[in-house]
C-alpha cells in the first residue's frame, strides 16, 4: 500500500511570468486581446510591460525542473491559459501554422501540457502530440 504525500507551493511566477509592469500588462490585454498578444510575441514584438517570449517561459522551466522532478513523483502545475500560449509559442515554434493552430484550439479550463525529462533536455506533450525540446545554452 502506497500513501501519497502532497506538497503544495505557490509562486506568483506561474501566473505572471511575462509582467514587468502589472498596469501596462493588463492594459496590453485591453488593447489587444489574446489574438493580438499572441501575434505580438510570435513576431517577436517588444511588449510594454511585458517580457518577451524565452524570458517568460525560461523562468517557469527553471521552477519546474528545480522544484520537481524527483524519481516516482508526479508534478503538477497549475498556470493560466496565457502562460500555455506562450509554452506552446516557445517549444513549439512561432509559424503561422502554429499560430492558427494556438488560436483556433485556444487552451481550455484544466487542460494540460505535459513535460518530462530535464531542463536542458525533455519532451513535451499537447494534445497527443509529443515535441522533443533539447535547450541550448539553457
Amino acid at each position: 500500500m502506497s500513501i501519497a504525500c502532497f506538497n503544495i507551493r505557490e509562486s506568483a511566477l506561474l501566473m505572471d511570468s511575462h509582467v514587468i509592469d502589472g498596469n501596462k500588462s493588463q492594459q496590453n490585454f485591453i488593447d489587444l486581446g489574446n489574438h493580438g498578444l499572441l501575434k505580438k510575441y510570435a513576431c517577436g514584438d517588444k511588449l510594454d510591460g511585458q517580457y518577451g517570449l524565452s524570458d517568460s517561459v525560461e523562468p517557469i522551466l527553471n521552477f519546474i525542473f528545480e522544484i520537481g522532478n524527483s524519481s516516482s513523483t508526479i508534478d503538477v502545475f497549475c498556470t493560466h491559459d496565457f502562460q500555455i500560449m506562450l509554452f506552446l509559442l516557445y517549444i513549439y515554434g512561432c509559424e503561422q501554422s502554429n499560430q492558427d493552430q494556438i488560436w483556433n484550439s485556444w487552451p481550455q479550463m484544466l487542460e494540460g501540457l505535459f513535460l518530462w525529462g530535464d531542463k536542458n533536455h525533455f519532451w513535451a506533450c499537447w494534445r497527443g502530440e509529443i515535441k522533443e525540446v533539447i535547450m541550448k545554452d539553457f
